[in-house]
């Protein structure tokens, strides 16, 4: 979690003419979140112990 939302901070600094590279960024955190949620529930053993 910590680094989709450190992706999430990056995006959010970048300055208005990097617009682009912003949603990039925004759409590469929000992928490492999905795929955190989808471990959670294909293994919860994996999170659980």
């Amino acid at each position: 979690m910590i680094i989709g939302a450190f992706l999430s901070g990056i995006a959010e600094a970048l300055p208005k003419n990097r617009k682009f590279t912003a949603g990039i960024v925004r759409l590469i955190a929000i992928a490492v979140l999905v795929c955190l949620l989808a471990i959670i529930f294909v293994t919860p053993e994996f999170i659980t112990g």
